[in-house]
């Protein structure tokens, strides 16, 4: 009899125990101004367009977010987002901002999110993202070299070619502004693959697909 009703008791006792520890989890993952912070917050943005892209990781508990650019709540998509990502307009153009989000819980505010300072919007500085659609059209073979074509890419100052050779892609030629370029001192009777990628000053574009000409004659 002693037996059962300890073996009852210990029950009991796991059960509550599992139901506090329950609850302390739940407790512990409230909404609150400070555990509400937001964090990973990022900002990308575009090539000639006075926007920017801001990203941050999701808050527990937080009904929406706001996005505060130098300081302000910007109100042309910084206001009352649902999601964890929102693109802001009416932007100055060469223009550097501040980012800080702040997750909302009905009429409370999160303390700030850490400091986030984005690139130039609408500035000539750009990165990869920005030069992402580049594509050849044909890599014709000839005598000894092949003629490699792509569409014109806008904004971009210049090209670069590379060619797979000896199991390792190498730089074949930089041009300026022409949608072509002739990729000489190649094997007669061999296929080459090419890629091609954008130019803007020191900055490059990310890599075409590749595009296998004919063989050399």
């Amino acid at each position: 009899m002693g037996n059962k009703v300890m073996r009852r008791l210990v029950t009991v006792m796991v059960a509550l125990a599992l139901v506090l520890t329950s609850g302390m989890a739940a407790f512990a993952a409230t909404w609150s101004p400070t555990t509400g912070k937001v964090s990973n917050v990022t900002t990308v943005g575009k090539y000639n367009k006075k926007t920017l892209k801001v990203t941050w990781s999701a808050v527990d508990g937080a009904d929406s977010y706001n996005v505060y650019l130098n300081g302000k709540l910007w109100k042309k998509g910084g206001t009352n987002v649902k999601g964890t990502s929102t693109t802001l307009k009416g932007l100055k153009k060469g223009t550097k901002y501040t980012v800080v989000v702040k997750s909302v819980k009905g009429d409370k505010e999160s303390v700030p999110s850490e400091l986030e300072t984005s690139n130039n919007v609408a500035s000539d500085q750009l990165s990869k993202r920005w030069f992402k659609n580049i594509t050849i059209k044909k890599a014709k073979a000839g005598k000894g070299q092949a003629t490699v074509s792509w569409k014109k890419v806008a904004g971009a100052t210049g090209y670069q070619v590379i060619i797979y050779k000896n199991g390792k892609w190498h730089v074949a030629k930089t041009v300026g502004k022409k949608t072509k370029a002739v990729i000489t001192g190649l094997e007669k009777g061999k296929k080459y693959k090419f890629k091609v990628r954008a130019l803007k000053g020191e900055y490059a574009g990310i890599w075409s697909g590749t595009k296998t000409s004919g063989k050399i004659k």
